[in-house]
């Protein structure tokens, strides 16, 4: 129904020839809107906090289908070249309602079937209806209640959580003697190692979410295998914590940070990503006042008066691994005719100290000899002075 007092922003006459800038026009507006039917007259009064998303609704003949709504059955009966489409108001989310409510009462459209205007943007249910759904959904009143899924449906469930592989196997327990320290349980943070039967490495992965995509099955599915330690297709899988923290030193060697990860190392110093993982590979300067060098994983090591002795742990590592692992230690250079001791981030400050070849550096640390017959070189994993 018309009201001549009502005079509205903009009106489009015909919403299909206008669809482009009924879209673009009221791109994060909020306001209050009528559709008109241009055959009978009726109306609509509808409002939203983003009239664009709103107005594509209208447009998504798939979703009129879909609904009971009268403006959607007119539409789809009359076709959008038989209707109109105004802006009435554009105005504030909380003040929506209470000018939604006042065109109601005025125009009194025939389309709405509500005539009181309704919003459910930020609401919730009270603490005596939330009590109310739950005691209508618990026990007998679950819908479920009381049924069993068949063997095909749990093998399609199976096959929709792409963990169908398992659902013939009964999990068997066992047990890690090195289990992981709970502060260090990121499961972005962990290496997954295979063993069959034998207990013998079939494979290993950097990640779980690489483990995941080899095995075929979801990164879900990998960490129940881990909380819940159990066999998976017949093979055990452990799961080591790494360590990517970052030690930043000045110039002059001396230990200013120590982060968990690059990123927070980036953040600290004010470098790129990138930059910063270039430097840790590289070992150089960068900007004549950082050293940065990297530990990636947590290995305890016993030294000896020969030198640094390799745990078990790192025996069992494979060989890329390992060279990987001794690349980024930390490096301790004793003479041992003044017994002064010096330290470096990596390899190959040490070697540019020694005036030697990193090759020639890594041959004496490996074997723990005395290179030019005074200086004893070793990996120096857990030291926390001020680099001298």
């Amino acid at each position: 129904m018309e009201n001549n007092n009502i005079i509205p922003i903009i009106t489009y006459n015909y919403m299909d020839i206008n669809k482009s800038r009924i879209i673009s026009d009221n791109k994060r507006k909020c306001g209050v809107y009528r559709i008109t039917n241009l055959t009978n007259s009726k109306s609509y009064i509808g409002s939203s906090n983003n009239l664009s998303i709103r107005f594509r609704g209208y447009f998504n003949v798939n979703q009129l289908m879909k609904s009971n709504m009268y403006i959607y059955k007119a539409i789809l009966k009359y076709g959008y070249s038989n209707f109109s489409l105004d802006i009435l108001e554009y105005c504030e989310p909380n003040l929506l309602i209470a000018r939604e409510q006042y065109y109601l009462d005025t125009l009194k459209p025939e389309y709405n079937i509500l005539k009181i205007a309704h919003s459910f943007l930020g609401f919730k249910h009270s603490l005596k209806t939330r009590a109310i759904m739950s005691i209508n959904n618990t026990g007998v009143n679950h819908p479920l209640y009381g049924k069993n899924s068949t063997y095909e449906t749990r093998i399609k469930i199976g096959k929709a959580l792409r963990y169908n592989s398992t659902i013939d196997i009964i999990p068997n327990m066992y047990t890690n003697e090195s289990k992981l320290n709970p502060l260090l349980l990121n499961y972005s943070r962990l290496k997954v190692k295979v063993f069959d039967q034998s207990n013998n490495v079939v494979n290993e992965f950097p990640s779980m979410r690489n483990a995941a995509l080899y095995l075929n099955v979801s990164t879900q599915t990998m960490r129940k295998i881990l909380n819940n330690k159990i066999l998976h297709v017949g093979f055990t899988y452990v799961f080591e914590a790494l360590n990517n923290r970052v030690s930043i030193y000045d110039h002059n060697h001396i230990l200013l940070k120590t982060w968990d990860n690059i990123s927070k190392a980036s953040a600290w110093c004010n470098i790129p990503y990138t930059t910063l993982f270039r430097y840790i590979k590289s070992g150089k300067l960068y900007n004549n006042k950082y050293y940065f060098s990297k530990s990636e994983c947590n290995i305890k090591t016993a030294e000896t008066d020969l030198g640094c002795k390799q745990s078990e742990e790192i025996k069992r590592l494979g060989n890329t691994s390992r060279n990987r692992l001794v690349k980024f230690m930390h490096i301790k250079i004793t003479n041992i005719e003044t017994n002064v001791i010096n330290y470096f981030p990596n390899n190959k400050e040490a070697a540019k100290y020694l005036e030697t070849s990193e090759r020639t550096l890594y041959r004496y640390k490996s074997k723990g000899k005395i290179l030019l017959k005074k200086y004893l070189i070793t990996n120096n994993i857990h030291n926390n002075k001020s680099y001298k």
